[in-house]
């Protein structure tokens, strides 16, 4: 009898939800396939994150995070499969 082999996992929206299984599906470089919410938003192009600047209220005495050593650094890429 030949061995199985894993080609695919396919899931449902409970795990499709998961971040973090998806994350473990593509660090053991297994393809996926999982059903989302029909509400997820989804970018084609990574989305601009920032602060808007402030006119008005006080303004900043100094940078904070200078002053603070970092605790992780988190680096956003995803792609879609």
């Amino acid at each position: 009898m030949p061995k199985a082999f894993l080609v695919a996992v396919a899931c449902d929206s409970h795990y499709g939800r998961s971040a973090w299984f998806r994350d473990q599906m593509s660090a053991a470089s297994l393809e996926y396939y999982a059903d989302v919410p029909a509400d997820t938003k989804v970018y084609l192009q990574p989305p601009v994150i920032g602060i808007p600047q402030n006119k008005r209220g006080r303004k900043p005495i100094s940078d904070v995070s200078s002053h603070h050593a970092p605790c992780a650094r988190i680096a956003c890429g995803t792609t879609l499969t």
